[in-house]
């Protein structure tokens, strides 16, 4: 059922902005099962204020869409918004970290350090981390599903149970409709039912009064901090599933016109937003390998469609912040949930192309389920990347004794 086309090119010929609008937009908020629960969950543990936390993200869409010319995602920068939020980390530490992410990428792409990456992370090993975020969006599905936390405010204490039947009852629609997700509203028409019955059954809790926005405080004592706590921790991720697996998932779905989608401008993209999340007092952020798959699989075929939700998002960040929360917090957690178990499974299929050879399915399905199980995708790809050279070590070894 999830068959993976080598090059989805042929089928991405929605070109104009007006095209299609509603798949587009749809295609546009098909990330939503992310960015949605740890937008709220930064603005109501650490402080971050709505204006800047999505005006970055804004900024962004709407400059990726236009330059790639294909559906490029923004994400949180995940790994560090697990550790911000576990610590409580302050917004002028946040800031620090973004403008040192800043620095780093930007080193990496003017250093020549893209080239490295491309030759460290051989197809295997990005197949394998493809595997693994996808296995991770289902496993945060799973979670949020039992847990019923999607940051949602409204559905806080909503029955367990409901939530479990209505999330796999979403989920086994979606993959039932798989083939025609791309000619359907599919995630605009799920954030819009969910939001309208939560709003119509629960109401919405009142937002805490927003105050005033200032400028991001860079505060350079907070540098070390930083970089131990949040940026290490990042980085190695950062580069494998943001810059290379994700320049790789661009190419799969659109072939030829992901032609500008390479790691050396993801660098770039990534360093000159973090540069602007530091100086507006954002959330560092990144393009995400698994986000391509939901804005494709939900619609997503033209960069006009990501520019118009970046478009969006700038006007409402700076013209009703507290809009955007709100409407944040009525999406329901089943509705995030099947969003993301549905992406998570289209993701991990991508590695079906390695299953036919030992040397290549070995290295790839250890790395996806070695992060799975430690919930770490980096010791995903030092255990698959040491099975690789130790293949590649016998392969040789082999070789030379005959």
């Amino acid at each position: 059922m999830f068959k993976v086309p080598a090059n989805l090119a042929d089928s991405t010929r929605h070109s104009g902005p007006l095209r299609s609008s509603l798949p587009q937009l749809s295609g546009a908020l098909g990330d939503s099962g992310v960015l949605a629960p740890l937008a709220l969950a930064l603005i109501a543990i650490n402080g971050l204020h709505p204006t800047p936390l999505f005006l970055v993200f804004g900024i962004a869409y709407a400059a990726a869409g236009l330059y790639y010319r294909v559906p490029v995602p923004v994400q949180p920068l995940k790994a560090m918004a697990v550790i911000a939020l576990s610590t409580g980390a302050a917004v002028e530490l946040i800031s620090m970290a973004a403008l040192e992410m800043a620095v780093l990428l930007a080193l990496i792409a003017l250093t020549g350090g893209a080239r490295l990456l491309e030759r460290i992370f051989t197809r295997p090993l990005v197949r394998g981390v493809q595997l693994g975020v996808g296995l991770l969006l289902i496993r945060k599905a799973i979670v949020m599903t039992f847990s019923g936390d999607s940051g949602s405010l409204a559905l806080a204490s909503a029955p367990t149970l409901v939530t479990v039947v209505v999330a796999g009852a979403l989920l086994l629609t979606l993959i039932v409709a798989h083939n025609r997700l791309s000619r359907i509203p599919a995630a605009l028409l799920l954030l819009a039912v969910g939001a309208a019955v939560t709003w119509i059954t629960h109401g919405v809790a009142p937002l805490p009064q927003l105050s005033e926005w200032m400028p991001g405080r860079l505060d350079l004592s907070l540098a070390t901090s930083a970089l131990v706590l949040l940026v290490i921790p990042q980085l190695p991720l950062t580069l494998g599933n943001a810059a290379v697996a994700a320049a790789a998932t661009a190419r799969d779905y659109y072939g030829e016109r992901a032609g500008r989608v390479t790691v050396r401008a993801l660098c770039f993209s990534m360093s000159g937003f973090n540069l602007i999340a530091a100086i507006l007092g954002g959330f560092p952020v990144c393009h995400g390998s698994g986000g391509f798959t939901s804005h494709y699989r939900f619609g997503a075929r033209s960069g006009w469609s990501t520019f118009g939700l970046g478009v969006a998002l700038v006007a409402l960040a700076l013209l009703a912040p507290g809009a955007i929360s709100a409407l944040v917090a009525l999406v329901p957690a089943a509705v995030l949930a099947a969003m993301l178990a549905y992406v998570g499974l289209l993701h991990a299929a991508l590695v079906r192309d390695m299953l036919g050879a030992a040397r290549t399915a070995i290295p790839a399905v250890l790395l996806g389920i070695t992060a799975l199980l430690t919930t770490n995708l980096m010791i995903g790809i030092a255990v698959g990347g040491t099975v690789e050279l130790a293949l590649y070590v016998r392969r040789w070894a082999l070789s030379f004794g005959r």
